[in-house]
C-alpha cells in the first residue's frame, strides 16, 4: 500500500505570498483543512490549516472566519504556515504516512516527488476513507447469526 494509491492527487496549494484571506477562501470552496504553501516552482515551502488561520488572528478554532476577511487580508501565508512541513513522498509505503501523521501529530501531509515538488496529499479524511473501505471488505456476519445461508 503506497501513499500514491490513497492521496488526493493535484491538491490545492497557495504560494508563500498569498494573504491568509485567499488561504481561507481557497479552503472554503473546496472544502479542505490544510493548504500546501509552494514556492514558484511547486516545492513545497510549508503547510497551512484552517487552525493555523484562527491562531493567527487570536480566534477560537470554534468561530467563523467569515467575519474577519479584513484580518486574514493583512497576513501572509509564509507568516503562519508550518516550516519546514513534515511530508512523505508518494512512493512511501503508507505506513510511513500513518506514524508521521502519529508523531508529528498533524492531520495531513503534502505528498512530494523526488524534486520536492507537491503532486497530492494525504489527510486524516483519506485514511479513514481507507479503513472504511477495509473494514466492509472484511465485514463479518453479527455474532450470533452466523453465515449467510446457515440455517
Amino acid at each position: 500500500m503506497l501513499v500514491r494509491d490513497y492521496m488526493t492527487p493535484d491538491p490545492v496549494t497557495i504560494e508563500q505570498d498569498q494573504n491568509l484571506r485567499d488561504a481561507y477562501l481557497l479552503m472554503k470552496r473546496h472544502g479542505i483543512r490544510h493548504l500546501p504553501v509552494i514556492d514558484i516552482y511547486d516545492r513545497i515551502l510549508g503547510i497551512v490549516s484552517r487552525n493555523d488561520l484562527h491562531r493567527a488572528i487570536g480566534l477560537q478554532e470554534s468561530r467563523d472566519l467569515d467575519d474577519h476577511l479584513d484580518r486574514l487580508e493583512r497576513l501572509w501565508a509564509q507568516d503562519v504556515m508550518i516550516s519546514p512541513a513534515h511530508s512523505v513522498n508518494a512512493n512511501d509505503h503508507l505506513t510511513v504516512a500513518i506514524d508521521l501523521m502519529l508523531t508529528a501529530k498533524v492531520g495531513a501531509l503534502p505528498v512530494i516527488d523526488d524534486d520536492r515538488r507537491v503532486v497530492g496529499i494525504i489527510s486524516e479524511i483519506d485514511l479513514l476513507r481507507l479503513l472504511k473501505d477495509l473494514l466492509a471488505s472484511s465485514a463479518r456476519p453479527e455474532p450470533g447469526r452466523g453465515p449467510a445461508g446457515a440455517a
